[in-house]
C-alpha cells in the first residue's frame, strides 16, 4: 500500500492516551470523518482517526448567530461577513491516539491511499 500526505492541517490542543484534540489551520481544513491520521514531529509515529469535527465560536460567551441568507454560499457569506473567520474555529478529535503527545507542539497530517 502506497500512503501520500494531504500536508499539515492543524496543532494539537489536548492529548490523552485514547484521544487527541487539534486545532485546525483554516475553517474548512479538518479531514473527513474516518480519516486515518498521523503526528508528524512524533517519533515512533502516533496514529489516529478522526472521530469528530466541530466549528464553534472562540468565546463561549458569544453564541454565534445565522449569517446570510439560504440561497447564499459560504464564499459569499464569508466575503459580506470578513469577520467570521476570527471568530469561530474548526476543531477535530482522534480516537485511538497509540501514546501520548504534547500539546501544541505537534504539526498533524492526514494519512490516504495513494
Amino acid at each position: 500500500m502506497q500512503v501520500a500526505t494531504s500536508g499539515a492541517v492543524g496543532r494539537i490542543v489536548a492529548a490523552s492516551l485514547a484521544e487527541l484534540r487539534v486545532e485546525c489551520f483554516e475553517l474548512e481544513g479538518a479531514p473527513p470523518l474516518g480519516a486515518l491520521v498521523a503526528v508528524a514531529e512524533q517519533n515512533p509515529a502516533v496514529y489516529g482517526v478522526v472521530s469528530s469535527v466541530t466549528t464553534e465560536g472562540v468565546d463561549p460567551s458569544r453564541p454565534v448567530s445565522p449569517h446570510g441568507t439560504a440561497d447564499e454560499d459560504l464564499g459569499t457569506v464569508l466575503s459580506r461577513n470578513p469577520h467570521l473567520p476570527v471568530l469561530l474555529r474548526t476543531t477535530q478529535r482522534w480516537s485511538s491516539a497509540s501514546r501520548r503527545v504534547a500539546p501544541c507542539a505537534t504539526i498533524c497530517l492526514t494519512l490516504r491511499r495513494a
